[in-house]
């Protein structure tokens, strides 16, 4: 008992230092992640949770503000403007770029590599029906690099229930008014971040405000991966979760928006007002 006092102690310093205030140390562990409902519609008597293992790490516990990518990218590409305000319309590849660029700044080993080869992916655009093909960069991730990255997505569900240790239907409690800034809220809008209540990791907005991008690919989970899970090599989506100031909500289904196991997929390429990203680093 002494020494995980002691060995958390010396985490939460790491946290303050190393890492800056800003940070929280996420112990590794369990959680069990539920199967969304496309897959459970494909996949007939599938299971509705998918257990993982999630290694240590360190996760900010805010999104990645105005301010802060204004200071590495030397633009603001957001649609509404304040500097505690999360950064949105920003696409998955703007995210990698801020991951680097940011890492290279503080001295770190950067996480992401882009390959000369590309990838073609094709989708239907929603509403219009248009068949679209794009050739897309492929990223490579060093997981073994001390600079920031995306979180996978079991990690972003492991932190959002603070560790695996909270069941809450949203992150940090069941009444989504309490945590999270969303369509029905009163001024239905982007919001400063870190003022709803955070959950037990006092990590803030990882439901509602900005939705934010991960860094796997979007699929069925996968049953036998279940060790520190980063999806599929290759896809057409990325998965991004949170849901946002505009996500409705009517009741709590597995899927309803905001809530910690919805999932999203959404092209890589693509931009919106709804969508932001918050970082992590590896712990060694």
């Amino acid at each position: 008992m002494k020494k995980n006092i002691a060995i958390m102690f010396l985490a939460s310093l790491l946290s303050g230092t190393l890492f800056g205030d800003d940070f929280v140390f996420v112990k590794g562990g369990k959680v069990a992640m539920r199967t969304d409902l496309m897959q459970r519609q494909n996949n007939p008597g599938c299971n509705e949770e998918y257990e993982v293992t999630v290694n240590d790490f360190y996760i900010c516990v805010h999104e990645v503000t105005q301010k802060e990518w204004t200071e590495i990218m030397g633009n603001n590409p957001s649609h509404k403007k304040s500097d505690n305000y999360p950064v949105n319309i920003v696409n998955w590849y703007d995210a990698i770029l801020y991951c680097n660029k940011r890492s290279v700044k503080e001295g770190l080993t950067p996480c992401y590599t882009i390959s000369d080869s590309k990838q073609t992916i094709e989708y239907r655009v929603p509403v219009e029906g248009t068949v679209m093909r794009e050739e897309i960069d492929v990223v490579i991730c060093d997981w073994n690099a001390n600079g920031y990255r995306l979180p996978t997505e079991a990690e972003w569900e492991y932190a959002a229930r603070a560790g695996g240790k909270e069941a809450t239907f949203f992150a940090g409690s069941d009444n989504i008014d309490e945590v999270a800034w969303y369509y029905e809220y009163i001024g239905a809008t982007i919001h400063d971040v870190m003022k709803k209540k955070p959950n037990s990791l006092g990590i803030y907005d990882m439901s509602g405000n900005v939705g934010e991008w991960c860094w796997d690919w979007y699929a069925d989970y996968n049953f036998d991966d279940t060790d520190n899970p980063k999806g599929p090599e290759k896809g057409i989506a990325k998965i991004y979760r949170g849901g946002g100031w505009d996500s409705e909500v009517w009741e709590q289904s597995f899927d309803e928006e905001c809530g910690v196991s919805k999932r999203y997929a959404w092209i890589p390429t693509w931009k919106d007002n709804n969508l932001g990203f918050r970082v992590v680093r590896s712990s060694f």
